[in-house]
């Protein structure tokens, strides 16, 4: 393509065309095939396969892939989830208004929390898998330390007597699942009593690559579980 934006083509150096399309390129092309050298030919009427960045199939990219966009629809039905995990751990311990203190060198900085806030990334986890799956007993403390990359995945915000917000850590806390306690959270984060209010959550939700529905429904599967919604 020439600077100012015309297809130029690079067998004939024409306008309009390119070399793949070029009428001059093609009729010698089959002149040579009438001679029983069809290379240019069959060079010229090759198309390449497109292969889909997220699934690898052929004919579609991860832009239109199928896979990807019914990955994408069971995405709010998580969020749901998360938000309703969120409310039943971090929020049970904080509120709107929550004071927390930080303790460090110089004495602590004070925040009230105004936000839960959530980074989850939906990838395939085997260990979900197996025990909601294969109903393995064995794999119940594997399902506890999937429990527990959920609690770790959250924050807070706070903002300072000044206005400042900032990021902080969660306080320690403790949430019951499957008759085990999953304990979380920072204990130089305290936290005063909860306001009752309950803070606004935010999640960010991002798929990993080559994520099936199948695969955010297991999390949703899992997530009715811990927050109550089914019984294993």
């Amino acid at each position: 393509m020439s600077y100012n934006g015309t297809v130029r083509c690079g067998w004939c150096y024409q306008k309009g065309h390119n070399k793949r399309s070029c009428p001059q390129r093609r009729k010698m092309a089959e002149e040579r095939a009438e001679a029983g050298d069809d290379y240019l030919l069959r060079q010229m009427n090759s198309r390449k396969k497109v292969t889909c960045g997220w699934c690898q199939e052929y004919g579609h990219n991860a832009r239109t892939c199928p896979v990807k966009k019914s990955a994408e629809g069971e995405l709010p039905e998580l969020k749901r989830l998360l938000e309703k995990f969120a409310l039943q751990t971090w929020g049970a311990r904080v509120g709107r208004g929550t004071m927390l203190k930080r303790q460090n060198w110089d004495g602590g900085n004070i925040y009230l929390a105004t936000n839960i806030i959530g980074n989850f990334n939906v990838k395939f986890n085997s260990y979900l898998h197996r025990w909601l799956e294969l109903d393995n007993q064995l794999e119940r403390y594997p399902f506890i330390g999937y429990v527990q990359s959920l609690l770790e995945s959250f924050h807070l915000t706070g903002v300072q007597p000044t206005g400042e917000k900032m990021w902080v850590n969660t306080p320690q806390t403790n949430f019951e699942v499957l008759n085990n306690t999953v304990g979380c959270g920072y204990s130089f984060i305290e936290a005063g009593p909860t306001t009752g209010v309950p803070c606004p959550v935010k999640i960010n939700l991002e798929l990993s690559k080559g994520v099936t529905p199948e695969e955010v429904m297991l999390h949703n599967k899992g997530l009715k579980i811990i927050t109550g919604e089914v019984v294993k």
